[in-house]
């Protein structure tokens, strides 16, 4: 595979239990995932973002696999994901998070202020801040980390993170 005119092919999924999942692929792994409403088009129906046509074969095997890997997650049937994503382009402190955040196990969660020790930083707010711009929730399972006195927030929602936090304790 290659990368055709420098695009970002956009296409989604809808879970019947979990509504409409959106991901963007770009230099053969994924870029951005976002839960919530319709933002692109049906499953591999998809367009390029540069406004350019984008051949079914750029992203045609990534996608299958990132959406049969999200189904088997979302039927406890996956604990980690395989496929491939491409490092977020952050400053260095959110990559510090990211980074960090990537350690913590499917089923475990650790507060902000926990994950800021762990990164030896006290800007807990700092890391709740990072943790916001994360733009590959689930691959980079941000949902793990929640605050002392309550869930925290997550891109998808609070009510998504809650449901993600239930599947993986059960």
């Amino acid at each position: 595979m290659t990368q055709i005119n420098n695009c970002i092919v956009a296409l989604e999924r809808f879970f019947p239990e979990w509504g409409i999942v959106s991901i963007e692929i770009a230099d053969e792994g994924i870029k951005r995932i976002s839960f919530g409403k319709a933002r692109f088009s049906e499953e591999l129906n998809c367009f390029g973002l540069c406004g350019k046509p984008v051949s079914p074969r750029f992203y045609k095997n990534i996608a299958r696999l990132f959406f049969e890997e999200l189904e088997s997650y979302f039927n406890r049937k996956l604990t980690e994901f395989s496929v491939p994503y491409i490092e977020p382009k952050l400053p260095k402190f959110s990559k510090k998070v990211l980074n960090e955040t990537k350690k913590i196990p499917y089923g475990k969660f650790v507060s902000y202020s926990e994950l800021a020790e762990r990164i030896n930083s006290n800007a807990v707010r700092a890391v709740g801040n990072a943790l916001a711009r994360n733009p590959l929730p689930i691959l980079i399972p941000c949902h793990r980390v929640v605050g002392k006195n309550g869930i925290g927030g997550f891109s998808g929602g609070v009510e998504i993170k809650k449901r993600l936090l239930r599947l993986e304790r059960s």
